[in-house]
């Protein structure tokens, strides 16, 4: 029970934290590559929790994972019409910005990832993925200096409270 209303009181710090008072617009093609997304990482984390069990680390996994994804997309790459040349992949800022993010946007954090739900399970760790938007406050403030807002406000509580309550457990007597 406190699983459900922890994620119920999270998901509502979320929404007030993503629309920050502003009026919300239904975009029917966004809304359903979203649905879509979501529902694709639910099944990667099942399946994740399957490959977990085969005994294998965390970077073996990763490895296999991204191999099999390497080679759909490579086969997928001309049927979608997708074409770059090699003279502008070898463009020094474009290697290394396509390096960065294959190696330490991608690879690395899928590691840590993976990781994380060998140890913690599938659906434990996919709850701190609600940590995000508080991250993304933190550094647009810093960064950007960005104003924190009432709505912002109330949705970090909401937020926080959201995984603190889905986390707590009685303690027997």
């Amino acid at each position: 029970m406190n699983f459900v209303v922890g994620f119920i009181v999270a998901f509502i710090g979320i929404f007030f934290i993503s629309f920050n008072g502003q009026q919300m617009h239904l975009s029917p093609k966004g809304d359903i590559l979203t649905i879509v997304a979501a529902i694709m990482w639910a099944i990667y984390s099942v399946v994740l929790k399957k490959v977990n069990e085969l005994g294998h680390t965390s970077i073996q996994n990763t490895k296999r994972i991204f191999a099999w994804g390497l080679f759909f997309m490579t086969i997928s790459l001309p049927i979608l019409g997708f074409d770059v040349s090699m003279d502008e992949i070898l463009i020094p800022l474009n290697l290394l910005n396509l390096l960065f993010l294959g190696v330490v946007a991608c690879a690395g954090c899928f590691v840590i990832w993976n990781y994380s739900c060998s140890i913690l399970g599938s659906v434990r760790t996919n709850q701190y993925v609600y940590l995000n938007p508080i991250a993304t406050i933190i550094f647009s403030v810093i960064i950007l200096h960005e104003k924190i807002t009432p709505c912002i406000v109330l949705g970090t509580i909401l937020t926080l409270s959201g995984l603190i309550i889905s986390e707590y457990k009685k303690k027997e007597s």
